[in-house]
């Protein structure tokens, strides 16, 4: 009688570990594309405007011009919080949509100066294709963003970065 116990305690505990091991694995694939159907049309949206100035159709001089792609770009993609076009001496364009109102500000911010970008500029001037960058912190708006960077190469030369936050 013992051993008929310990058969069916042993085989239903493999049954429900081999259950709940899948039930935990389909759990995690679910979110898994969860993730990934967020941050795809991220790094499609900026492989997007890479090829726009790559192919001179845009240049990072003509801030007007970027403004408006970069309006109609954030507003194709509700994912994106930020999106900063940053020219090889890091003169910037940057739209970025306020949490709270919904609402887009374009800057033109010379970041020069700005440690954090000086970086990212050196990192992307090293990579030939898009990337997902470090998490970055913004202290002036409270909030971590995740961003796919993207550098610039025109006739084999680097003229720049295009970046967006998550």
């Amino acid at each position: 009688m013992g051993s008929v116990l310990y058969i069916q305690w042993s085989t239903s505990q493999k049954i429900l570990s081999e259950f709940g091991g899948n039930l935990v694995v389909r759990n995690l694939e679910i979110i898994a594309e969860g993730i990934k159907g967020h941050l795809d049309p991220v790094s499609q949206q900026v492989e997007y405007l890479a090829r726009l100035f790559e192919t001179g159709l845009y240049s990072t001089n003509d801030v007007n011009r970027v403004d408006d792609l970069l309006r109609g770009s954030v507003a194709a993609s509700p994912h994106i919080g930020a999106v900063i076009v940053l020219d090889r001496n890091l003169r910037a364009v940057r739209i970025r949509r306020d949490a709270s109102s919904n609402q887009y500000q374009i800057t033109h911010p010379d970041l020069s100066g700005n440690k954090q970008f000086n970086v990212v500029l050196a990192e992307a001037r090293t990579r030939k294709g898009g990337y997902w960058g470090k998490l970055h912190y913004n202290p002036e708006i409270n909030t971590t963003f995740f961003n796919y960077r993207r550098p610039l190469y025109k006739n084999d030369k680097f003229i720049g970065v295009v970046t967006a936050a998550v």
